[in-house]
């Protein structure tokens, strides 16, 4: 952990290395991941919240749901996005566009 963040910022790199280390992450002890969760949770939370992705091909296909799932993994640790982690991204028929549920709703 403190190598990926010591050398992350040392030249202009693809998103990919950043999204692997959330991967990593979202796989271990929620207490040693937690100071760097803590750090990207706001980021994290924005892709899921505000962001979506396109479905244009195989490889958008398979990828996206999965960078999805890293952040929902990731977040669902929390107690405040507990009510997630079953949840599952979803194409939105209209633009074709894979989202994610964010709202806590009142199952009362």
């Amino acid at each position: 952990m403190d190598n990926f963040n010591k050398h992350y910022g040392d030249k202009k790199r693809p998103w990919y290395p950043l999204w692997y280390y959330w991967l990593c992450l979202s796989e271990m002890p929620f207490e040693i991941a937690k100071p760097d969760l803590d750090r990207y949770k706001p980021e994290m939370v924005n892709w899921l919240a505000n962001k979506s992705a396109v479905m244009n091909n195989e490889y958008d296909k398979l990828i996206h749901p999965v960078l999805f799932s890293i952040l929902r993994n990731a977040l669902c640790r929390y107690d405040e996005f507990a009510y997630i982690k079953d949840r599952k991204p979803f194409v939105n028929e209209k633009d074709g566009r894979l989202y994610f549920n964010m709202k806590k709703e009142d199952h009362t």
